[in-house]
């Protein structure tokens, strides 16, 4: 018992002097703002493949049963481990350790002499796993010293028992047994895990555990608890292809965001609002331009043939009373567009084309002013104010575009609604002038 207590206050006097060092370590390189507070995350969560880790090792199993009044002895075991961090704090491991065990029985056979027991056991257990120093001192990628406290459970399994014939027939008296038989408990308790950085994915561990047990094995068969501590040293690889965690936003970060998202969430709503009233507005100019569309198609065609008509005329048709002659210093360009539209027709563009070619053949160097316009009596300024601009910048892109135009040369002097005509038609329109 002695040597136990002596075991467990060299190991704490380790574990409290690691701790110093850790902290004095990392007091350049801690977790905390700039106003010394400590930051903790939150942190993106991490796939399914990721934070696997395996741990193996050996060490010493110190195996105690005074309820039984018997004495412990130090034994070889060894280990390894199979788990998983599911967050910078919390994981879980799944584990094998396998032991040898000794005991005093001398005070339960009473055969004169010394008696002893020597015996081997494994344990199949599933740890849950809390790092401490992760929790208090906020998660650190390259931390020298952790501490992680755990609980665990599982299943041991004694086999392989070795005592004196006198000692195997005086317990068979005593506790009515059968010979050497194996049993399978129940078993569970606590340790600490201390894990020393020594590079990315790799770590060295010293994993203090303690077990109780109620065993039924040939040399104790009194039903009172075991306890079993087990010092093992060894080696902690990270195995998956990412085993570190990112950082997402702070608090103040996250509250923004969220006031951010409530905000888009409102306008959202005023959008689907606007959007419902929008698509009754377009259902009317579904059918107005369903209805138009016969006039349209006649228009176009006939404009058609009065295109084709002024190559040999040496004038170019609007509609049927509205031409334009290929002379500088006529009238100027008039272009129309649909009801709602800023999209050119095939005719537009070639009324553009043969304004612009004459032009320019006659003055290479000239410039050019747009003027666009949007019937007063269709939707709204919003709107029409956006049609008169965007007919305007669609026309001049066109020709900069196809007669190869710096944009200084051509300008934009107006953008308005226009109610001139009695057949709105002819106020959806850019101007061109030289």
């Amino acid at each position: 018992m002695k040597t136990i207590k002596l075991i467990t206050a060299v190991v704490l006097t380790l574990s409290v002097s690691a701790l110093s060092f850790a902290q004095k370590r990392e007091k350049d390189h801690s977790n905390r703002d700039e106003n010394g507070k400590i930051v903790r995350g939150p942190y993106l969560a991490n796939s399914f493949g990721s934070n696997w880790f395996i741990d193996f090792g050996s060490g010493m199993n110190i195996y105690t049963n005074l309820a039984n009044n018997a004495k412990g002895g130090f034994r070889e075991a060894l280990f390894f481990d199979f788990g998983k961090w599911v967050n910078p704090e919390f994981g879980a491991r799944l584990g094998y350790h396998g032991f040898r065990g000794s005991e005093n029985i001398t005070n339960n056979v009473n055969t004169g002499k010394d008696e002893f027991a020597n015996f081997q056991f494994a344990y199949i257990h599933a740890d849950a796993m809390w790092n401490f120093s992760h929790t208090v001192w906020g998660y650190r990628r390259d931390r020298f010293w952790d501490f992680i406290p755990y609980a665990h459970f599982g299943v041991m399994r004694f086999y392989d028992n070795q005592i004196s014939e006198e000692a195997q027939h005086a317990l068979q008296v005593k506790y009515k047994l059968k010979n050497n038989e194996v049993d399978n408990e129940f078993a569970a308790g606590v340790g600490l895990l201390n894990r020393i950085y020594l590079c990315d994915r790799l770590y060295f561990t010293l994993d203090i555990r303690e077990t109780l047990i109620t065993p039924r094995y040939i040399f104790a068969n009194t039903g009172h608890p075991m306890s079993n501590i087990s010092i093992l040293a060894g080696l902690m690889v990270e195995v998956s292809p990412k085993w570190w965690w990112d950082r997402g936003v702070s608090t103040d970060e996250a509250d923004a965001l969220a006031d951010a998202l409530k905000e888009a969430q409102d306008a959202l709503a005023d959008a689907k609002a606007k959007n419902e009233e929008l698509a009754g507005k377009a259902n009317d100019l579904e059918n107005e331009k369903n209805k138009l569309a016969d006039d349209i198609k006649g228009l176009e065609d006939k404009n058609k043939e009065l295109a084709d008509k002024a190559d040999k005329a040496g004038n170019i048709y609007i509609n049927d009373t509205t031409f334009i002659t290929l002379k500088m210093g006529t009238e100027p360009c008039k272009v129309f567009f649909d009801k709602g539209s800023y999209k050119l027709s095939s005719v537009e563009k070639l009324h553009i084309d043969f304004y612009i070619q004459n032009i320019l053949r006659q003055d290479p160097d000239h410039d050019f002013m747009l003027s666009g316009f949007a019937d007063a009596g269709t939707g709204n300024d919003k709107i029409n104010n956006m049609l008169c601009q965007r007919r305007a910048e669609v026309v001049k892109n066109y020709i900069m575009k196809t007669f190869g135009l710096d944009d200084d040369r051509i300008e934009i002097l107006d953008a308005k609604v226009s109610s001139v005509f009695k057949d709105p038609r002819l106020d959806r329109s850019v101007v061109i002038e030289h």
